[in-house]
């Protein structure tokens, strides 16, 4: 069974998931899938580089405090 888009692109069922993409909607569709992969990425390196640096300022602005008298 298959099923035919105006776009030139065919989905076929049947014992598991057969895509087929022509006219360049192959690319597409793996470039969307790698930048969604590394931008998922990249943000959690950013945001772990930004809370190790947020924990270390905060431990030594707590080292740099003078003693109130």
């Amino acid at each position: 069974m298959s099923l035919k888009l105006k776009t030139g692109s065919t989905l076929t069922a049947g014992s598991g998931l057969g895509l087929g993409l022509g006219n360049g909607h192959a690319y597409a569709a793996t470039g969307t899938i790698l930048g969604l992969s590394l931008g998922t990425f990249a943000l959690a390196v950013g945001g772990t580089i930004l809370f190790i640096v947020g924990i270390k300022k905060l431990g030594s602005s707590k080292e740099k405090k003078p003693k109130a008298k």
